[in-house]
C-alpha cells in the first residue's frame, strides 16, 4: 500500500538536469552552433571557423581566436550556471553579452562526446578536457593555438528520441547556415567561415561597414535595392540604424527580415508589426520586405531572459519600439530613389471594357497553333504551351455553327438560334468548356461565353492558372518535364542560404523542367525552364519558389510543400487580369479546361467560372 508519510520529492542528479536543459536549449545541430559561436563572439574572437560532418550529427568543430580560458575556468565552464558574464541579480538588467545563462556548454556536453581545447593568448600551454555524455573523462595540458576549439561528436547519441526528429542533412545544414548568416550580419567585423564535409559553404571576411557585409552575404542584386535608414533623434534612449529594401525587393515569409536588438538576433511581434505597417501601402498581401535593422536600446529597457534560446525578448515599452522602427522606415521609404520620380498626370479612362471579336479577330482557317507558337507577345508566350502534343480545334467550324437570325414576329426583338449540340449541353462535365460559344472579353479579365442555357463568365487568370498547375504537377509526378531551352541563360545571384536551398532541391527543379547549373559563388545559370512557364519572369518564379521551399521542413508533408510551390509557379506563368486574349486564345483556354481535373477552381481555391442562367436574366427583366 502507498504510504503518504514517506518523502517523495528529491533533487535531480546534475547529469539529468543537464539533459533536461539540453532539451530546451539544444534542439538540433544549428542550436549548438549558434550557442557556441555566440560564446566565441563574447570571447572577443575576430575569426571563427565552423566545421561540420553529416549536417552536424557526426561532428561539429568550432575554432576561434578569442581570449581563451585558464584551466580552472575551462573545467568550471562545464558546470551548469557557471558564467563570467553576470554576478548579481542587478546584472540581469544590464546584459550586453550574447550569452549569460551558463547552460549551453554543459547542456551540449551532456548529449554528445565533447573535447574542449583552450589556451589564453598570454599562456605557453593550453588545456584539453574530454567529456562523454556529461561525464568528464580527462583533463590534461595540450599544445594549442591561442583561443578555443570545441569539438562535438555524435550529437544526441544518448537521446535517440531527439536524434530521430532531426531532418535530412541538407535541411540541418541549411539551418546552420541561417544561424551563421544572422550572426555574421550584425558582427560585420568578424571573419566567419563554415566548412561541411571538407567543402567551404559560407565564408565572409571582416568588413568595416554593415553595408559591405550585406553585400557579401545577400549578393549584389539584393544589395543594389537596399537603402540606408535616415539618421533620426533618439527616442527614450532607443536608436536604430540599418538598411531597408525597395518595395520591388520582397520575399515570401520573414526569412529576409533581419532584426537585431543590442547585437542579438530577435523575432519580435512589435518590430514585425512596425515593418508591415510601414510597407502596407507599397506591397501586395503575402509579400514581405527585405530589411536589416539594428536597434540599440538601454539594457534595462529590454528583458532578454525570456526564452532559453534568447531569440525572444520583452520590451519595457512596446510603443516606443514600434514608433522608432515605423518612423525610420516611413521616412526612408518616402525619400527612396524610386519615389523621387515626377508623378505623371493621370488620364481619365474607363476602368472596364468589353471586347467583342471583330473581323480582324475572327479565327482564321489556318492552323491557329502557328500564331501561338510564334511567340511575339507575353500573353502568347504564356499560352503557347496549351497546344503541346495536341491537334488544334477547328475554330471556323465552331463559329459557323452559331447562326444568328432575326425573328420579325417576335415582339421582344432579335433572338439567337443555337445549334443542337449547344442546346443539349447540360451541367459542367466532360467536353463542357470546349463546346462553349465565345462572345467576348470583359475588362480584359473575364471571358464571356454562351452554353445554350445562359451566360458563362470565366476568370481567364484563374482558368489558365489551374491548367498550368495541373500540367506542372503531372510532369513532376510522372518525371516527364517539358523543358524549353533558353537562347541565353539567365543568371541568378542568391545569398548563401538560398543557394543552399537550390542545391538541396535541385532534383525537384529538374523534375519540373528547370535546368540549373552552378555558376560560381552562390550564382546559378538557368539554361532551361518548363515550357508552360516560358512566358514568365524566370528569376521571380525561382526566387518565390526558393522562399516557399525554405519553410518546407516545417510542413508535415514535403509533398504538400512542393505542390504549393508548383501552385505559385503556375500563378507566375499564367495570363493576367488585363491581358487581351484573341478568340483563338480564348477557345484554346476552353479546350484545355476540359482536359484537367478540378477545373472549377484555381489552385488557390478561387472559382474559375460563374454561370448566369437565361431564366435568371428573364426574371431580372420581368419576363417571367
Amino acid at each position: 500500500m502507498f504510504q503518504t508519510s514517506r518523502p517523495r520529492i528529491q533533487l535531480l542528479p546534475p547529469a539529468l538536469c543537464n539533459q533536461i536543459a539540453a532539451g530546451e536549449v539544444i534542439e538540433r545541430p544549428a542550436s549548438a552552433v549558434k550557442e557556441l559561436v555566440e560564446n566565441s563572439i563574447d570571447a572577443e574572437a575576430r575569426s571563427i571557423t565552423v566545421e561540420l560532418e553529416d549536417g552536424g550529427r557526426q561532428l561539429i568543430r568550432i575554432t576561434d581566436d578569442g581570449i581563451g580560458m585558464v584551466p580552472e575556468d575551462a573545467e568550471l565552464a562545464l558546470q551548469r550556471h557557471a558564467t563570467s558574464k553576470i554576478r548579481t541579480v542587478e546584472d540581469l538588467s544590464a546584459i550586453l553579452t550574447l550569452g549569460f545563462r551558463g547552460e549551453a556548454l554543459p547542456s551540449i556536453a551532456s548529449v554528445s562526446k565533447m573535447t574542449l581545447t583552450t589556451q589564453p593568448k598570454d599562456a605557453l600551454v593550453g588545456t584539453r578536457i574530454e567529456v562523454d555524455g556529461g561525464r568528464i573523462v580527462s583533463i590534461r595540458e595540450a599544445a594549442a593555438a591561442p583561443g578555443t576549439c570545441i569539438e562535438i561528436r555524435n550529437l544526441f547519441f544518448n537521446t535517440p528520441a531527439r536524434l530521430k526528429f532531426l531532418k535530412q542533412v541538407p535541411t540541418e545544414l541549411r539551418r546552420v547556415q541561417a544561424s551563421l548568416q544572422q550572426l555574421a550580419l550584425v558582427n560585420h567585423d568578424i571573419h566567419i567561415k563554415l566548412i561541411h564535409g571538407g567543402t567551404k559553404r559560407f565564408d565572409v571576411p571582416p568588413n568595416l561597414e554593415l553595408g559591405d557585409r550585406l553585400l557579401a552575404i545577400l549578393g549584389r542584386e539584393t544589395y543594389d535595392s537596399l537603402f540606408p535608414l535616415p539618421s533620426l533623434p533618439t527616442v527614450a534612449g532607443c536608436t536604430i540604424r540599418g538598411y531597408f529594401g525597395a518595395p520591388s525587393l520582397h520575399s515570401r515569409g520573414n526569412a529576409s527580415q533581419f532584426t537585431f536588438v543590442n547585437g542579438r538576433f530577435v523575432k519580435d511581434r512589435t518590430i514585425s508589426a512596425a515593418i508591415s505597417t510601414a510597407y502596407r501601402e507599397l506591397m501586395h498581401k503575402g509579400q514581405t520586405p527585405v530589411v536589416g535593422l539594428m536597434l540599440e536600446v538601454p539594457p534595462a529597457f529590454v528583458d532578454v531572459n525570456v526564452h532559453p534560446t534568447k531569440i525572444e525578448v520583452r520590451f519595457q515599452d512596446n510603443d516606443v519600439i514600434f514608433r522608432t522602427v515605423f518612423r525610420a522606415l516611413r521616412e526612408g521609404l518616402a525619400k527612396a530613389p524610386w519615389t523621387g520620380q515626377s508623378p505623371q498626370t493621370p488620364t481619365r479612362k474607363a476602368t472596364w471594357s468589353f471586347d467583342v471579336p471583330t473581323d480582324e479577330d475572327e479565327p482564321t482557317t489556318t492552323d491557329p497553333t502557328e500564331d501561338l507558337r510564334t511567340v511575339d507577345t507575353p500573353v502568347q508566350r504564356k499560352l503557347a504551351g496549351l497546344y503541346n502534343n495536341e491537334s488544334a480545334p477547328d475554330w471556323v467550324t465552331r463559329l459557323m455553327q452559331t447562326a444568328r437570325a432575326t425573328d420579325d414576329s417576335a415582339p421582344d426583338g432579335p433572338t439567337v438560334t443555337l445549334p443542337a449540340r449547344l442546346r443539349d449541353v447540360g451541367p459542367p462535365g466532360e467536353a463542357y468548356f470546349s463546346r462553349l460559344v465565345y462572345i467576348g472579353q470583359f475588362a480584359k479579365s473575364y471571358l464571356i461565353a454562351n452554353d445554350g442555357g445562359g451566360l458563362v463568365i470565366i476568370d481567364q487568370h484563374a482558368a489558365h492558372e489551374r491548367i498550368t498547375f495541373e500540367r506542372l504537377k503531372s510532369s513532376w509526378r510522372h518525371r516527364t518535364p517539358e523543358a524549353q531551352q533558353l537562347l541565353f541563360p539567365v543568371q541568378l545571384e542568391l545569398d548563401a542560404l538560398r543557394a543552399a536551398i537550390v542545391e538541396e532541391f535541385h532534383a525537384f527543379f529538374e523534375e519540373v523542367g528547370f535546368d540549373i547549373e552552378p555558376f560560381g559563388h552562390n550564382t546559378f545559370a538557368i539554361k532551361a525552364v518548363p515550357g508552360i512557364l516560358s512566358g514568365a519572369k524566370t528569376d521571380r518564379v525561382l526566387r518565390d519558389a526558393i522562399d516557399d521551399l525554405s519553410n518546407s521542413d516545417r510542413s508535415t508533408r514535403l509533398e504538400e510543400a512542393k505542390e504549393s510551390v508548383l501552385s505559385r509557379m503556375a500563378c507566375h506563368g499564367s495570363v493576367r487580369a488585363g491581358d487581351h486574349l484573341t478568340p483563338d486564345e480564348a477557345y484554346a483556354l476552353f479546350t484545355q479546361m476540359d482536359t484537367i481535373d478540378f477545373r472549377g477552381h484555381c489552385p488557390h481555391g478561387r472559382p474559375v467560372y460563374f454561370k448566369l442562367p437565361i431564366e435568371e436574366l428573364e426574371k431580372r427583366f420581368d419576363r417571367r
